[in-house]
């Protein structure tokens, strides 16, 4: 419930603890925040790679029930231990966003996103020229809305896929996805939500075509939010250098393959904003017997 006492305790406690985790890890983890409209802010932190000069840098979109918080590990990030930069971010309905009643949209995720790609591009040591996005979840879905928008992003990897119709998550899943999104975008209305969501699905398409970023989605073929067939169609639109890396007996959080997913995620990431993928490039694995 929005401004519940309880709420409020506990962001607090879980923010005392990040910035003491940050603290001890030397103050290189900063918070920063954004106005993407009149009285709307996005929120942020940011974890600068280390050695000198512009670096390759991504950006992390956590999924719709995370919290920046849940995407920055200084002892174990797979991205800036190869070298780059690393931002998360709380878009509208998300953590501090959401604590600040800033509500989710048809399109205003990615408007916020480009105001924390302004930062990144205000640094000397962010290669202005190399931003990635890193989508979780929804943030799959919220990373391909960002890149389509935002021609500044080199590279988009969407894992644990939400880039189908938006009946399963909403209508067909367990109703807990159903009732986060109503909050998060501020619709007490069942029915005024099922408006929400046809338009929703209704300019998706269009918005996949416009993306010109070089392409990755990761997902499991058992996923329960997203069928592989939906996924197929989803990757038939697009219109980028694009891969797909479907694996076999895997749902939706792909715990069981998270040690090998992530680090092969970020060496894909470092060589693509590096060196990009060729025009045309469309290549479709299945990973076998992953675990």
């Amino acid at each position: 419930m929005d401004g519940h006492p309880k709420k409020i305790e506990n962001y607090d406690g879980m923010r005392r603890c990040f910035d003491k985790m940050c603290e001890l890890h030397g103050g290189k983890i900063t918070r920063h925040e954004a106005e993407f409209e009149p009285g709307k802010k996005t929120y942020f932190i940011y974890y600068p790679a280390e050695g000198e000069g512009p670096k390759p840098t991504v950006l992390v979109i956590p999924g719709m029930d995370m919290i920046k918080e849940d995407g920055l590990n200084p002892w174990n990030n797979v991205f800036h231990a190869r070298g780059m930069n690393v931002c998360v971010m709380d878009g509208p309905g998300q953590g501090e966003s959401n604590m600040n009643q800033v509500w989710v949209d048809q399109e205003n995720y990615a408007r916020a996103a480009s105001r924390v790609i302004d930062f990144l591009c205000g640094r000397d040591e962010v290669d202005s020229s190399k931003i990635g996005l890193f989508g979780m979840s929804m943030g799959s879905r919220w990373g391909v809305e960002i890149g389509a928008r935002d021609d500044r992003v080199s590279a988009v990897v969407g894992q644990m896929a939400n880039v189908g119709p938006s009946d399963i998550i909403f209508n067909q899943a367990q109703p807990n996805f159903r009732r986060v999104y109503m909050y998060m975008s501020n619709i007490q209305d069942s029915e005024a939500f099922d408006d929400f969501v046809e338009v929703r699905d209704s300019i998706w398409p269009g918005i996949v075509k416009k993306l010109r970023a070089n392409y990755l989605l990761v997902a499991g073929d058992m996923d329960e939010l997203c069928a592989p067939e939906d996924i197929e169609v989803f990757m038939d639109t697009l219109t980028c250098p694009k891969e797909f890396w479907l694996y076999e007996g895997v749902f939706h959080p792909m715990g069981e393959v998270a040690a090998d997913m992530y680090p092969a995620i970020a060496d894909w990431m470092l060589e693509t904003l590096n060196n990009g993928l060729p025009a045309g490039h469309d290549k479709r694995v299945i990973v076998e017997d992953a675990f």
